[in-house]
């Protein structure tokens, strides 16, 4: 399972990205994203991004972990209405702007690649045709009970025409994104490397060098006297004169 703060970070994003998409929604859509994202990090990984025990529940898969964490992310407080400018009354979490630019710190490149995709597909929707596709088309659910935890080991992996699919869908701007963030780590790495240096031969941290470490502190005691001191004629003259 992920450290709390990975998943209090792609809450935060999710939040943030359909609230600048203008999507509707609440805590059930939130779930059902979340469960998604999990879905397709399974399918490449083999293990789900946040470590949840996704259970049959109500309107389908739901972790009893997440009302933990809405709560110490302050998520558990009302909602807030809104009226998006396509005209649609909406329900919204608020979140942190700072949680938003976490996740694009902490994530892999493919992580939020991963996670655009999902919301991408699934931000605008509407709440029924999305608990329908959770509800029926996703393997984790095939012929679940109410209650039971559900098995990801159904996931199919992807087959090699799907991956290629997947990467084509990729929005221009994202690939160009990418791009020019990785030209950015290179061009940081560089200077690094050309601002330190390699030291060879390299150093050798051993008894000689502790020794010698020792002894120069010892060499650099400085001793200051006390009472006044007074300056000779000769040292004031050159003090004045280089100052000139």
């Amino acid at each position: 399972m992920p450290a709390r703060s990975e998943l209090y970070s792609l809450i935060g994003y999710i939040i943030s990205q359909l609230k600048d998409m203008e999507a509707s929604f609440g805590k059930t859509k939130l779930v059902k994203l979340l469960y998604l994202i999990d879905v397709e990090y399974y399918r490449i990984h083999r293990r789900t991004f946040s470590g949840f025990s996704w259970v049959f529940y109500h309107y389908g898969p739901y972790a009893l972990e997440i009302d933990d964490i809405l709560k110490q992310l302050d998520l558990d407080i009302p909602q807030e209405d809104i009226i998006t400018t396509a005209g649609h009354k909406a329900k919204v979490f608020k979140a942190s702007r700072y949680l938003d630019k976490e996740f694009e710190g902490q994530a892999s490149l493919s992580d939020k690649l991963l996670v655009d995709r999902v919301l991408d597909e699934w931000g605008l929707e509407e709440l029924n045709p999305l608990l329908s596709y959770v509800y029926f088309h996703t393997e984790p659910m095939e012929d679940a009970r109410r209650g039971d935890i559900l098995d990801f080991s159904k996931i199919k992996r992807p087959s090699l025409d799907e991956q290629k699919k997947k990467v084509m869908e990729i929005p221009a701007e994202q690939v160009k994104m990418v791009r020019e963030r990785f030209h950015e780590y290179k061009i940081r790495d560089s200077r690094l490397k050309q601002s330190y240096g390699i030291l060879d031969p390299k150093p050798r941290f051993d008894t000689v060098f502790k020794k010698g470490i020792t002894n120069l502190a010892d060499d650099e005691e400085y001793y200051v006297p006390r009472g006044g001191i007074t300056l000779d004629e000769e040292f004031k003259y050159s003090i004045g004169h280089e100052s000139r």
